[in-house]
């Protein structure tokens, strides 16, 4: 097969445990050699280590030449993989008829707005679960004041909920007048 790009590549994964990022990159690698339209040479996979910023997360980087088949094999690459880079060395010139940028506006973006519907559905999904989650809390806190006023640490030690994860609840709810506090303990409002 004849390829019309060849390039370089390097791709970031991201995850946790360490064994399973190592299974992950090898079954990303593995997908990418089978696509049809393009092919992978000099492929170097680096140690997985843990990400400096994060507690749990691991990563490790794939490097590798690649060959495309066509520009859509190029695009296609470039939206379901998201490499962190990719340097196209050849061919030096470009040529690219009017047909054939204008459906790869169009893949590129029905990928943008399939992926803004996507984000979206989740932004409105957290919204109503962090609701749920507040209307939980609260009806724990009222279960809990229920018999009498409480301390922070009282209050901790009844819901399960650490004091420095269950104080901004409690202050957001004295603030709506759900409960009240008095400096030291936290009661149902009269």
């Amino acid at each position: 097969m004849e390829y019309k790009y060849k390039g370089h590549a390097i791709m970031e994964v991201l995850g946790k445990p360490k064994e399973h990022l190592e299974q992950v990159a090898d079954l990303l690698l593995k997908r990418i050699s089978e696509e049809k339209l393009l092919n992978i040479s000099d492929v170097q996979k680096h140690p997985v280590e843990k990400v400096e910023e994060s507690e749990t997360l691991f990563s490790t980087v794939l490097e590798f030449e690649i060959e495309f088949k066509d520009n859509e094999a190029l695009f296609l690459f470039l939206l379901n993989y998201m490499p962190s880079s990719l340097e196209i060395y050849e061919p030096e010139q470009l040529n690219l008829d009017l047909h054939s940028f204008n459906s790869l506006i169009t893949d590129l973006l029905g990928y943008f707005h399939e992926f803004d519907k996507f984000v979206k559905t989740k932004v409105e999904e957290n919204k109503l679960l962090n609701q749920k989650i507040d209307q939980l809390i609260l009806n724990l806190v009222i279960v809990s004041l229920k018999d009498q006023p409480l301390t922070l640490n009282e209050l901790e030690k009844i819901t399960g909920i650490k004091e420095e994860s269950l104080k901004p609840f409690l202050n957001l709810f004295v603030d709506k007048k759900f409960i009240t506090f008095d400096g030291e303990k936290y009661s149902l409002k009269k």
